[in-house]
């Protein structure tokens, strides 16, 4: 694996739309987690609406895990690696949505959390 660049934000639309939306065949596969919704624009608007619970400005946590190209992954060791990231970062009971993309030479997954935690 190589590092990863965090980043956050405030809309959730907005990484869904680059993750799943703006290019649909260079999507593997997405993973749903602490979400009544599996789809782009449910899971926005679920997140969202926790996040608007709270008086975070960046509720959004984007960052990707990236391997060197010879690395190959199964979708298992992908979803198995992100779960211990979350895990290690204390986003592990929060709303995430995980995107594998299948447009580089390494394979490489994108983890978008939502920092506010779903009370109740």
């Amino acid at each position: 694996m190589t590092g990863a660049e965090v980043s956050l934000g405030n809309t959730f639309d907005g990484v869904l739309w680059y993750g799943l939306a703006k290019d649909p065949e260079r999507v593997e596969w997405v993973e749903y987690y602490n979400l009544g919704a599996h789809d782009r624009l449910g899971a926005a608007l679920e997140m969202q609406m926790v996040a608007s619970h709270s008086k975070c400005t960046k509720p959004v946590y984007h960052t990707s895990i990236n391997w060197h190209p010879e690395d190959d992954p199964t979708e298992e060791e992908i979803k198995t690696v992100a779960e211990q990231y979350l895990k290690h970062m204390g986003l592990d009971q929060n709303q995430v949505v995980l995107v594998a993309h299948n447009d580089t030479e390494h394979k490489h997954v994108h983890i978008m959390a939502n920092r506010v935690y779903p009370v109740g």
